[in-house]
C-alpha cells in the first residue's frame, strides 16, 4: 500500500546500488510515464519480522505490448495435440492456439536482500498463487546467468529458458574492479 512506499525507496536505494544497471524508482512518481500501468500494489514485498528483505514487481502490459500467435508450421500443427496432452507430465509449456494472444506478466525490479533464494522463492509462489486464476499463461522475467537467483528459476520444473547477451562498451579506458565484482541486471520488462 501506499503507506510502504516509504520502506520501499529505502529498500530500493540501499540494495538495488548492490547491482550494476539497477534501475532507479521513485515510488512517489508511479503515476508517470515512465511507470505506465503500475500501481503500488503490484509490487510484492517479502518481510523478515519488520524487515523489508525483498520485492518483486509484476506488470501486465497487455495494453501496451502483446504476442500474438498468428500460426504454427504443419508439422507443429500435427503434434501439438499430443504435445499439449502430455505438458502436464512433462513439465513443458502449452502451445497456445493459433490466433490467441499469449497472457503473461513481467516480474521486474527483483530485489532480494543477499540474493537469498528461499525469500525469492516465496515472493514468486505468491505472485503464481495471486494470480492463478486471472487468465496469465506465463510469469516472465531476466536475470543474469550468473545471479544466484537464477538457480532458483533453473530448479522450478516448468522454467523455459532463453539466453541473450548484453554487452558493456566503454572508451578503452579499463572498467573499474568494484564495477566488475557487482553483477548486472537487465530490466526485460522494459525491453
Amino acid at each position: 500500500t501506499a503507506d510502504d512506499i516509504g520502506d520501499m525507496q529505502t529498500f530500493f536505494d540501499r540494495e538495488g546500488s548492490k547491482t550494476n544497471f539497477y534501475p532507479y524508482y521513485n515510488f512517489k512518481e508511479l503515476n508517470k510515464s515512465y511507470y505506465t500501468g503500475l500501481e503500488v500494489s503490484d509490487f510484492f514485498l517479502a518481510f523478515d519480522r519488520e524487515q523489508l528483505v525483498g520485492i518483486c514487481g509484476v506488470w501486465d502490459q497487455s495494453d501496451i505490448k502483446q504476442t500474438r500467435i498468428i500460426g504454427y508450421s504443419r508439422l507443429y500443427r500435427l503434434i501439438k495435440p499430443l504435445y499439449n496432452l502430455l505438458t502436464p507430465f512433462t513439465g513443458n509449456i502449452k502451445l497456445p492456439a493459433a490466433g490467441s494472444v499469449i497472457q503473461y506478466l513481467y516480474l521486474h525490479s527483483i530485489l532480494i536482500k543477499s540474493k537469498n533464494p528461499d525469500i525469492f522463492q516465496q515472493l514468486i509462489n505468491c505472485i503464481a498463487f495471486g494470480y492463478r486464476d486471472q487468465g496469465f499463461d506465463y510469469l516472465l522475467c531476466s536475470l543474469s546467468e550468473s545471479d544466484k537467483l537464477t538457480e532458483l528459476l533453473n530448479s522450478r520444473r516448468t522454467t523455459r529458458k532463453i539466453k541473450g547477451k548484453y554487452y558493456l562498451v566503454n572508451d578503452e579506458k579499463p572498467i573499474p574492479h568494484t564495477f566488475k565484482n557487482k553483477g548486472f541486471y537487465l530490466e526485460g520488462a522494459r525491453i
